[in-house]
């Protein structure tokens, strides 16, 4: 792990740890790890906690690398069970309700406490803990009952129109970039100037290449990265950018042709020319003649980008106090009407934790 993700596990597993035991409760709580990836979380929950818990995802590459870390552990906790599915508010209530009527234990009550958890929920995935958090709150007959929640976003790619509507006008019609926020914090960029400056031009280089896949009308020819996972590790979650209006999606930065290129090493972006054969190569079309275009047109990508990621700390503040404001409103309208939902920062911005702001209830 790196620094900043071993700052995020360990902070993270401290506050869930802290919740159990503020709780008192006289029953064991099990965990839903939402998103789980490489059950890096996964694991540190299991070991401090001993918690049942479940560690969903909808990549079954993420899962099956899960459970080889668990493997090489010796006197790893089995009570970790990994489930691959597309998540929804309504597979994630029914995928809990499955686990936990097949691993009920006679000395567990008749409604097992659950929290739900997620560290970098991406897109749209925030939004579906959320409703489905909700939802399980509001029953009144189950196998389970909420105990709580505690979610972490992320940088907001690929999050579906339908959960930010930045245009309540219908003719002002943006395409799905539109909708991302950079990940960058640049409060700490001048920490390591190199690495940043190589950062923004990663970006530039990939909107030149992406326009000029445009100019060539490539884009839907280029074979789709999604399909090609779907081939190798199973039925995947459909591919947000497919679902939409292709004619929104041809000539932006985000389409499945460029997630395809998918990450180079530093040394690649050392040269133009060989930038150029690295993207032949991987998607398939010859690329090898397209000019460096002006440092004019590169710097004001720069500019453009850098503005992005000024902005985007104060888009994402209005977006967090939205998610607690419809928790809370939620709450109201549920049997957990005293319940509290609140913005908690768990971790340190100086380890570079730019999406350090959890949903807690």
């Amino acid at each position: 792990l790196s620094p900043k993700k071993q700052h995020e596990v360990d902070r993270m597993t401290d506050y869930v740890e802290s919740l159990f035991t503020q709780s008192h409760s006289e029953s064991p709580i099990r965990i839903v790890d939402v998103g789980a990836g490489q059950g890096y979380l996964t694991r540190s929950l299991a070991f401090r906690l001993r918690s049942h818990i479940l560690a969903l995802d909808s990549d079954q590459a993420q899962s099956t690398g899960a459970q080889k870390w668990e493997t090489k552990i010796l006197a790893f906790p089995s009570s970790i069970t990994h489930k691959t599915i597309h998540i929804t508010p309504t597979t994630l209530i029914e995928s809990i309700d499955e686990w936990i009527e097949s691993t009920r234990t006679p000395s567990e009550p008749t409604a097992i406490p659950v929290l739900l958890v997620a560290l970098h929920a991406c897109g749209s995935l925030t939004p579906s803990i959320l409703r489905a958090f909700l939802e399980s709150s509001s029953r009144t007959s189950s196998a389970w009952t909420a105990f709580g929640l505690v979610v972490v976003g992320c940088c907001y790619n690929l999050l579906h129109p339908s959960d930010l509507p930045l245009c309540p006008t219908p003719d002002l019609d943006l395409p799905p970039a539109a909708l991302q926020l950079a990940a960058q914090v640049p409060s700490i960029w001048l920490d390591d100037l190199p690495a940043t400056t190589l950062s923004v031009k990663k970006v530039v280089w990939r909107a030149l290449l992406s326009r000029e896949m445009r100019r060539q009308h490539l884009h839907d020819t280029v074979p789709h990265l999604w399909r090609e996972k779907s081939a190798r590790h199973g039925p995947l979650a459909e591919d947000p950018l497919e679902s939409q209006d292709r004619k929104k999606v041809i000539g932006i930065g985000t389409t499945p042709a460029m997630r395809r290129l998918g990450k180079l090493n530093d040394s690649v972006y050392d040269d133009w020319q060989k930038f150029l054969a690295i993207a032949t190569q991987r998607l398939g079309a010859d690329l090898t003649d397209t000019p460096l275009p002006s440092t004019a047109l590169q710097h004001r990508i720069s500019v453009l980008h850098t503005l992005r990621c000024l902005l985007g700390p104060v888009i994402e503040t209005f977006i967090i106090q939205d998610r607690v404001q419809f928790l809370r409103q939620g709450l109201q309208n549920s049997p957990c009407r005293d319940w509290d939902a609140r913005a908690v920062n768990l971790f340190d911005q100086s380890t570079g934790s730019g999406r350090n702001v959890a949903l807690v209830v």
